[in-house]
């Protein structure tokens, strides 16, 4: 049935519910890949491997996705200091507990953590407010940054952080999910600043048009099949997270289900296993700072 809509985020639990749900889908690569992308990415800046390098990263969830960069930095620099500023106070206490657990294992004895249970808005706010120069070797913003507010200020602000030889590296989607929420944005007041990766380097050609920033793409098959399928437990809440409306079969109109239906149609493809697959992608652009 119709009704107000609910944005996923403001949901903790169901939020990472869905997450976790999307992806067993498809939405990542293996630990490998994913560590030699973050390897990859990380030779590109020009930081003493001997100094404590300081790392920044913003939206972690509960630290699993983003142990892998952890452990690629470690491979990389010999020492790290890694602060934290995640939203949700759940998950935040899960990374806290996974870290604690890495240096009990003998991991992770090289790394330093500080863990704000804060927004990026909030953190900007309280560095000005206490007059603190924070500055970063390595800022991350992994898929998070479509909850930006005025998020070509907030880019301008965490680029003037990053060290000479420093990177600012965002990650979001550049493909179908981009798509999904250019249409959504035509009926709803969406939460998100950003709708995908082109958004943001739109922004960061007019904000920042000196500096060098590379664009590196990774390909997601995510299996969607049980999406079209209008009964399936499954099938909504992959829906609720590719359009990050809680219930969003229910409360959406017919009309926005099936246009959002459309875009995943057009963007997908059928696998030997008969099942259709949304064809999305991750960009990561890496800004440098020379």
């Amino acid at each position: 049935m119709e009704g107000e809509i609910k944005f996923l985020l403001d949901h903790d639990k169901e939020y990472f519910e869905r997450y976790s749900l999307v992806i067993s889908k498809g939405f990542q690569l293996s630990k490998d890949q994913e560590y030699e992308n973050h390897i990859n990415v990380l030779k590109k800046g020009n930081i003493n491997k001997d100094s404590v390098v300081k790392v920044l990263a913003v939206g972690t969830g509960d630290g699993q996705a983003e142990s892998i960069a952890v452990d690629a930095a470690l491979s990389t620099f010999n020492t790290l200091h890694y602060t934290i500023v995640e939203q949700s106070e759940a998950e935040i206490n899960k990374f806290k507990t996974l870290a604690e657990t890495k240096k009990a294992e003998g991991h992770w004895r090289n790394v330093t953590f500080d863990f704000h249970h804060i927004t990026v808005q909030q953190y900007l706010r309280d560095a000005r407010h206490n007059g603190e120069q924070q500055c970063f070797d390595i800022i991350r913003c992994p898929e998070s940054a479509y909850f930006f507010t005025n998020a070509g200020d907030i880019f301008v602000e965490l680029y003037k952080m990053v060290n000479k030889g420093g990177m600012l590296w965002n990650a979001m989607t550049g493909g179908a999910g981009e798509q999904i929420t250019m249409e959504l944005a035509r009926h709803f007041p969406l939460t998100v600043s950003l709708y995908g990766s082109s958004t943001l380097r739109g922004i960061l050609g007019k904000r920042l048009p000196d500096v060098d920033f590379q664009v590196e793409t990774t390909n997601y098959n995510i299996e969607c099949e049980e999406c079209f399928q209008e009964d399936s437990s499954d099938g909504n809440m992959a829906l609720d997270f590719l359009t990050q409306i809680l219930d969003f079969r229910k409360h959406a109109s017919k009309e926005v289900v099936d246009s959002i239906l459309a875009i995943m149609d057009k963007n997908s493809s059928r696998m030997a296993d008969g099942k259709r697959y949304l064809a999305d992608w991750q960009e990561n652009v890496i800004i440098l700072k020379k």
